[in-house]
């Protein structure tokens, strides 16, 4: 089956690996979220993530938002 976009899709992604010496993701270490322009390196705090919590309903949500605005 050939799938393809024809909509601009802008990726996001959620990661776990440390990055202590940025202040602006200290309150929600280590989780953040990579975001446009420059994605690789343009983090935002992750305040919903946590390791003592399921996180499935919070990307569920966060997915809905997502479509709901596309549409």
């Amino acid at each position: 089956m050939d799938m393809k976009c024809t909509r601009k899709v802008k990726s996001n992604w959620y990661d776990d690996f440390p990055h202590p010496n940025d202040p602006e993701l200290a309150y929600t270490y280590p989780h953040h979220k990579h975001v446009s322009p420059n994605i690789k390196e343009n983090r935002i705090p992750a305040p919903n993530l946590t390791f003592s919590t399921p996180n499935i309903p919070f990307i569920i949500h966060e997915l809905e938002v997502l479509i709901l605005e596309s549409d």
